[in-house]
C-alpha cells in the first residue's frame, strides 16, 4: 500500500508542478521580452535621422572640395604637357583657350630637334565632361605677354 501512496503524491505533485508553470508562464511579471516595442523603434529612427542630418551636409563639403582639387590636378597637367611641348619646340595655338584645348588633344610635333618623332598631346581632355574642362579652365591662363604665349596655372 506504501506504493500506491506514493506513486499518488508524486502524480499530486507533478500536477502541482504543471499548474504552477502555467501560471508562470500567464504571469506578466515573469514573462520575457521578445523584440522590440514600438517607442525602442521610434526613438532608433530618430537617432539615425538625427545622424543623417549631421552627416549629409558634411558630405557635400567634401565632394565639393574632391572636384576642385581634380580640377586643380588636372589644369597641373594641362600646364605641364604645354610647357614640355613647348620647350620641345611644338607650337600651340593659344589665340582661345577653347582653341588650345582642341589643339592638345589632337597633339603637336615638334618641327624639328630630339623630339621631332614625339606627339604632344593630353586625350584625356576629350572625355571630360564640359563643366570639368570648364573648371580646368578656371586655374589657367594664357600670358600673351612672352613669345611664344605661355600658359600660367592659378590654384
Amino acid at each position: 500500500m506504501q506504493l500506491r501512496e506514493k506513486i499518488a503524491q508524486l502524480l499530486l505533485q507533478q500536477t502541482k508542478t504543471r499548474k504552477n508553470k502555467n501560471a508562470m508562464k500567464h504571469s506578466s511579471k515573469n514573462t520575457a521580452k521578445h523584440g522590440f516595442s514600438l517607442v525602442e523603434m521610434l526613438v532608433v529612427i530618430a537617432v539615425i535621422g538625427i545622424i543623417a542630418a549631421i552627416a549629409i551636409p558634411s558630405i557635400a563639403t567634401v565632394n565639393a572640395a574632391a572636384t576642385k582639387a581634380e580640377q586643380q590636378r588636372n589644369a597641373q597637367t594641362v600646364c605641364s604637357i604645354f610647357n614640355a611641348g613647348q620647350s620641345a619646340g611644338c607650337a600651340w595655338v593659344t589665340t582661345t583657350m577653347a582653341a588650345l584645348f582642341t589643339d592638345m588633344i589632337t597633339g603637336r610635333t615638334p618641327a624639328s630637334g630630339p623630339f621631332s618623332n614625339q606627339i604632344f598631346k593630353l586625350p584625356a581632355l576629350s572625355t571630360m565632361s564640359a563643366a570639368d574642362v570648364t573648371g580646368v579652365q578656371s586655374h589657367l591662363a594664357i600670358d600673351a605677354s612672352t613669345t611664344p604665349n605661355g600658359l600660367n596655372y592659378t590654384p
